[in-house]
Parts: structure tokens; C-alpha cells; sequence
């Protein structure tokens, strides 16, 4: 499901998917939302997990997959904002946090995420906003409420980005000659 720019909602939904055990990078990143809520009262936090959690959060709505009539891509293509905290360079987070890259992108939702395990084709500010520390979560999900343009700029590039570099039809040479040894 893409993104559609031209719905617009009362208030931007910023939005995450994830379990439980990655849900702790919420939670480091908890302080800076709570800066995002402050200086934006138009926000909605929507988080897709088996499990609720106290947050410090006003505006804050938890989802299953259970829950029914749920859609996993609608409400990912709902989403204004993506957010891939990833807060530990470990090996399990490097693979998270290019599987929800690729889900925002494939959605062409304008997302921050953190700086590793992205593709190698996601650029700072082109497709993609970088965070290294709480500041930069803040400066760049601010940045991205402030400006439709740039969010839907930010979309667009992002789904462009998976459809040249991610799609079946962009990889199946290179599978097949890898598999075939051709």
C-alpha cells in the first residue's frame, strides 16, 4: 500500500512497528518525542506491537496485528512519519533497521532513522533523515511535521529508491545470476 499525500488527517501520525524487545529503542528515543509532542500539538504517536507500554506520550495509540479489521500495510501507509530507532550498533539491530527502512519506503513513507544498518542506498536528506542522538531525533521529526513538501519529497524519493534498487524486477538478474553461476 502507497502512501497517498492527499489525505490529510487533524493530526500527522508518526508511527512504529515492531516487538516487543525492539520496543526498548522507543524507549531510548522517549525523551525526544516527548520534545516532538511539546512543540507540536498536531501529532499522534501510533505504534504497532503485541504489547502496550507506559510512555510519558499524550497523543499515543498501541495496535496489534491481532486486532480486528487490522492492516498491516494500510496503517504503515497511514503513517506521515516512520521512525527506525535502532540505539545499539549490534547485529540484531543492523537487520531490523534495514527491514523497517524497507518497509517505509516501499510504502513511500518519509522516515528518521538511525545511522546503521540502513541500505546502502539511502541517502541523508535525499530519502532518508539520519539520528545519531536524542537532538537529531527531535531537529529531524520536527523538520519533517514542518514541512508537507519535504515529507512527501522525502516519500517519494524513498519509494523511487526501493523500486530501483529493491524490487523483483531491479534484483532478478542479479539473483539469478548468482544462483545459476552465470
Amino acid at each position: 500500500e502507497l502512501k497517498n499525500h492527499k489525505n490529510v488527517t487533524k493530526n500527522l501520525i508518526i508511527g512504529w512497528m515492531g516487538s516487543p524487545e525492539n520496543f526498548e529503542n522507543i524507549k531510548k528515543i522517549e525523551d525526544a518525542l516527548i520534545e516532538v509532542e511539546m512543540k507540536n500539538n498536531n501529532v499522534k504517536f501510533v505504534f504497532i506491537c503485541r504489547e502496550t507500554f507506559e510512555l510519558k506520550l499524550n497523543n499515543v495509540e498501541f495496535l496489534k496485528w491481532a486486532d480486528e479489521g487490522f492492516d498491516y500495510f494500510k496503517t504503515i501507509a497511514s503513517f506521515d512519519i516512520g521512525l527506525a530507532p535502532m540505539m545499539e550498533a549490534n547485529e540484531r539491530n543492523l537487520a531490523k533497521t534495514a527491514f523497517k527502512t524497507l518497509e517505509y519506503m516501499s510504502s513511500g513513507v518519509a522516515f528518521v532513522s538511525s545511522p546503521w544498518g540502513t541500505p546502502e542506498h539511502l541517502e541523508h536528506g535525499e530519502n532518508v533523515l539520519l539520528a545519531h542522538n536524542n537532538k537529531e531525533w527531535t531537529v529531524h521529526i520536527c523538520s519533517l511535521i514542518l514541512s508537507k513538501e519535504k515529507r512527501e519529497q522525502m516519500g517519494q524519493n524513498a519509494y523511487k529508491t526501493m523500486v530501483d534498487k529493491f524490487s523483483y524486477s531491479a534484483v532478478y538478474k542479479e539473483i539469478k545470476n548468482i544462483l545459476l553461476h552465470d
